[in-house]
């Protein structure tokens, strides 16, 4: 026994819990090269947890729990968007103002509906409208009706059938407004009954 050896032994029988490693009873014996003892190989570690994540990429966005689509043009729209507002042309309103199964609401200013307007309109300038408790306020004859609503080109009037549609008032814009009915050859009356103009 060498020097060394014998101060480990010496240093071991007076201090018994201090000394080589107990080898682990499943851990295979290597030679050391310096003197041909077995010493204990390291116990092998313990593999790591690993999760399977395949089969979350192959989910489709349909069974996701909540309503996404992955398309650019889901992302840009609004949420809750607000149909567009009906419409109808002149002609197709003159139709349904003929067959009585609609009232024409021209929400125009007074004095452009004193100028020129068709026949059977009914006059509420928009800014009043939008100050009525609707479905109660209304024009005789035009509540619990279909209404057809005219401007002087379709602006104003869709607005009106916004308002009118939000009371629950089933509400159809006159497109081109009274520029486009008189362009189409349809009635247009003064204040006075005689010929008007659309200003």
């Amino acid at each position: 026994m060498g020097i060394i050896d014998g101060k480990r032994a010496a240093h071991a029988g007076r201090h018994p819990g201090v000394g080589p490693a107990a080898p682990h009873p499943s851990a295979p014996a290597l030679p050391a090269p310096e003197d041909g003892r077995a010493l204990p190989a390291p116990a092998p570690a313990p593999a790591a947890a690993t999760v399977d994540r395949s089969a979350e990429s192959s989910l489709p966005f349909s069974s996701l729990p909540f309503p996404y689509r992955a398309t650019p043009e889901a992302a840009m729209l609004p949420p809750h968007q607000p149909p567009a507002p009906r419409q109808a042309d002149p002609a197709q309103a003159e139709r349904m103002l003929s067959a009585g199964l609609a009232v024409l609401l021209d929400v125009r200013e007074r004095d452009e509906f004193a100028a020129g307007h068709a026949p059977a309109a009914v006059p509420l300038p928009l800014g009043v409208l939008a100050a009525l408790s609707l479905g109660s306020e209304l024009p005789p004859g035009v509540a619990g009706r279909t209404v057809l609503a005219v401007c002087r080109s379709g602006h104003r009037s869709q607005q009106a059938v916004t308002l009118l549609a939000a009371q629950g008032v089933d509400a159809v814009n006159v497109a081109g407004g009274m520029r486009a009915w008189a362009g189409a050859g349809l009635p247009v009356v003064s204040a006075h009954g005689a010929g008007g103009q659309v200003i």
